[in-house]
């Protein structure tokens, strides 16, 4: 095997296509993982055999975590769906966190949270539901009440997934419960409403998404507010009411253009500061 380049301070380490953290020299003291499998992010390698130890644990969560949001996950938010290619580097990084997690290396909150989120994706809903246990266990511990709603509320989209409705309803209103004022608590009583809807009930499941929809308007939180109108406009639908679907999408069509001009102030905004 051909040996590894190192930069001059001895900090990077040339893999052959790019500059990554150099591993530490080992010492007595360290504490070795070896990882036989690669995690793989479209500019981010660790190759071969990785020794974690104590000073270098924080080179390779950052490239877990780096390698995840070249995947889509940044805790908050999630692709819609992995390709083949992506759920391979998935189950690499799931490996990997596996491993720091044995030997004691804790993950960041969030970070636990998109770990969870890219394993439901993979279909691995045993790993899943560690991971978000273990950002929400966290996040209480930390006092992140925001996070913690976060962390309930992905716990209830993977019941819904698993069709366990009663379950998925439980903690989003406990996520509801956490957090009344902000964006996670708008987006729980869409989810709500969903399960409602699934249910059949369509009186309580409007309900739900007006209410969510009132919310998201008052702190602005515009994907919220399109996804409200969107379950609005479906639930119309639903009932055949064309009239109200109509005026539903001409609401959507207003918001979307509301959102671009607003945006495009603020950039103009951002521009002329500079």
């Amino acid at each position: 095997m051909t040996d590894h380049i190192i930069s001059p301070d001895g900090k990077l380490m040339w893999t052959g296509s790019e500059w990554i953290p150099a591993p530490p020299t080992p010492t007595t003291q360290s504490a070795n993982v070896s990882m036989q499998d690669s995690v793989v992010g479209r500019d981010v390698n660790i190759t071969n055999t990785t020794n974690i130890t104590q000073s270098n644990a924080e080179d390779i969560v950052a490239v877990v975590v780096s390698t995840l949001e070249q995947l889509g996950f940044s805790g908050k938010t999630s692709p819609a769906e992995l390709t083949p290619s992506q759920k391979a580097e998935v189950e690499q990084v799931l490996e990997i966190s596996e491993r720091l997690t044995s030997h004691g290396i804790e993950i960041d909150a969030w970070a636990e949270l998109s770990l969870g989120n890219a394993a439901r994706l993979a279909r691995i809903t045993n790993s899943a539901e560690r991971h978000y246990f273990v950002a929400l266990g966290t996040f209480r511990k930390n006092g992140n009440e925001i996070g913690e709603a976060w962390a309930l509320r992905a716990l209830g989209k993977m019941a819904k997934e698993l069709g366990e409705y009663a379950e998925a309803e439980r903690w989003y209103q406990k996520s509801l419960d956490k957090d009344r004022f902000t964006g996670i608590g708008a987006s729980a009583l869409n989810d709500l409403g969903n399960i409602a809807e699934i249910r059949g009930d369509l009186e309580e499941a409007e309900r739900l998404y007006l209410k969510g929809l009132a919310r998201a308007k008052n702190v602005k939180l515009w994907m919220v507010m399109e996804g409200s109108l969107r379950n609005l406009y479906d639930l119309a639908e639903t009932r055949g009411d064309q009239e109200e679907a109509h005026r539903w999408h001409t609401e959507s069509v207003r918001l979307k253009q509301q959102h671009a001009e607003e945006s495009k102030k603020m950039e103009d905004l951002l521009k002329e500061s500079r």
